[in-house]
């Protein structure tokens, strides 16, 4: 045979390419890949050369090769190239960018909190921060607030943290604050602590996602 056998793109369809104005064949696979595949000088001729010994036709199938070989590797890359929605690797791509965003809006609204205590001057901790807790300290009852308000960070940070990964804890960001005080003192600062909320609301401070004046019940 002294040319290009069209029957072959019935045997090789998955890869097999043939140009009419070099008259020869090549891999589709190995043509895109073979830069980033090892052993590249073993589909050299279908990559780049081209191949054109039609009268050794078995060549077609010995480019294949094994399990592992050159060729089916580029042929897996190629695959995924053209379902990246459906493959591993974007699936993990996907699902890190996910916890990222998730991670990205609790640091920020942990952020917003912080900001507004230290500007307030208030003290972050509680005596019980335990999730019984009727007052957790004024940094996570914020926290519960600000949740409370806006369903996109509630999603992600206190008890609903994913996996329970609460990196929101009431733990050594404020050694300097004890709140051993009587019931009166405790209802006086959570009263003064309600006032400068609503104040931190209404100017702007504090970020709810609602809008403002609402009606607090802390």
């Amino acid at each position: 045979m002294r040319r290009f056998n069209p029957d072959w793109f019935d045997l090789y369809s998955g890869w097999l390419e043939y140009s009419v104005k070099k008259d020869k064949a090549y891999c589709l696979g190995c043509y895109l890949f073979r830069d980033y595949l090892e052993n590249k000088s073993a589909s050299d001729t279908f990559a780049t050369k081209g191949f054109d010994t039609w009268k050794n036709p078995q060549s077609l199938r010995e480019h294949v090769g094994l399990v592992n070989s050159f060729h089916n590797n580029a042929l897996k890359r190629a695959d995924c190239l053209m379902r990246q929605g459906q493959s591993i690797v974007h699936a993990f791509y996907k699902q890190d960018d996910i916890v990222k965003g998730e991670y990205r809006i609790k640091l920020n609204a942990s952020i917003d909190c912080c900001r507004y205590l230290v500007r307030q001057g208030l003290p972050f901790r509680g005596h019980d921060e335990s999730v019984d807790s009727a007052n957790r300290g004024n940094f996570l009852e914020l926290v519960k607030y600000t949740a409370g308000q806006n369903e996109v960070v509630s999603k992600v940070v206190l008890e609903n943290a994913p996996n329970n990964n609460q990196m929101i804890r009431g733990q050594d960001y404020d050694g300097a604050s004890n709140m051993k005080a009587s019931c009166k003192r405790k209802d006086r600062v959570r009263d003064e602590f309600r006032k400068k909320l609503e104040e931190g609301i209404n100017q702007g401070q504090i970020k709810t996602g609602k809008g403002l004046n609402q009606q607090l019940s802390l």
